[in-house]
Formats: structure tokens, sequence, C-alpha cells
């Protein structure tokens, strides 16, 4: 049974490292999206959907983030949603209010209808956990929430 500890951030970064060496690189002949086959395929939800590669994710992902002091984190949805909320925890935990966001392909059809998936807190600007450009269409435009834009923020 796991326990929750703060390691130092190159102890969580060399955890997080054996972990996805571990559990997310699967070394079999995979289709990708693209129909190519390929010999290998990362799966990095293996880990961050396990408490402890949530753990040290968020915290990594929340050092790198902090010194801009944004007031959201977000990402598209699916595929950012466990780094999304290991991050928000993380900043909580370091007693910091930064709430999460995911961003739709595409405008509900129903309730809503938004495209952002929640609200940025007040606070400085909101940061995605997006490595690559934004969404095409009207999501590429910055959003307003509470009267901030949310701009892209690429590592």
């Amino acid at each position: 049974m796991g326990r929750l500890t703060t390691p130092t951030i190159t102890d969580a970064r060399a955890r997080l490292s054996v972990l996805l060496r571990e559990r997310a690189l699967i070394r079999e002949s995979v289709v990708l999206s693209s129909g190519r086959r390929s010999s290998y395929y990362f799966d990095a939800r293996q880990v961050l959907l396990d408490p402890e590669g949530a753990h040290l994710a968020g915290l990594l992902a929340w050092d790198a983030l902090a010194p801009s002091a944004p007031g959201a984190v977000g990402g598209l949805t699916l595929g950012a949603d466990p780094l999304v909320c290991a991050t928000s925890l993380s900043a909580w935990t370091a007693g910091e209010r930064v709430t999460g966001f995911f961003v739709r392909k595409e405008a509900k059809k129903h309730g809503l209808q938004r495209w952002p998936r929640a609200r940025p807190s007040t606070g400085s600007a909101s940061r995605s956990s997006r490595t690559s450009s934004p969404p095409e269409g009207p999501s590429a435009t910055p959003h307003r929430h509470s009267g901030r834009a949310v701009r892209w923020w690429r590592s």
C-alpha cells in the first residue's frame, strides 16, 4: 500500500521516468490512428491514471507552471484530463487554488453548449497543459472566462 510523500523534484522525475518506461511504453506492433504501423506505442494514461504516477506528474507539472502563477490549467479533453487534475491538486497542496478546465474539440449540442468544460478561477492568466498548437476552428481563438483570456501555453 502506498503512502503520500512529497519527493524532491529530482526524485519525482527519476521515479516518473521509471514508471513511464515500465507501464506506458508498449513494445509491440500497433496500428496508429493514421493507419500506419508502429513497433511501439506510448500510452501515458497507464501512468497518469495510477495514483503514484498522477502524484508525481502533478508535482512536476506544478513545479514547471508555478513561477508563472496561473489561475487555471487545462487542455483538450480527454487526453489532458488526468494531468490537469493532478496539476490542480498539486497546486492546492502547495497552497494555491488553480482551477482545471477542459476544452472540447467541438461545442456541445446540449446543456450549456460550452467549448471549455470549467471556468478558470480568478487570478493570473490561464495555461494549458497542451504542448502543441490549439485546435482549429472557433476553439482556436482565446476564450473569455470571468473577463480573462485563456491563452495556450507551449513547453
